[in-house]
């Protein structure tokens, strides 16, 4: 996975990943959508692990 890879995430939306980084040996991206987030911001961040390159 890299930054600009299109990704699907666990609740099947898709977005861009914006940010690649590493919190307490997990590896997790920041996923920027088109849409606002339930969290009122347009980025939600993942473990890697758990995305789906589209």
């Amino acid at each position: 996975m890299k930054i600009n890879d299109t990704v699907t995430d666990p609740e099947g939306d898709r977005g861009t990943v914006t940010r690649l980084y590493t919190e307490g040996g997990v590896k997790m991206a920041e996923v920027t959508y088109e849409e606002e987030r339930w969290t009122g911001d347009h980025t939600l961040d993942w473990a890697t692990e758990d995305l789906t390159r589209s």
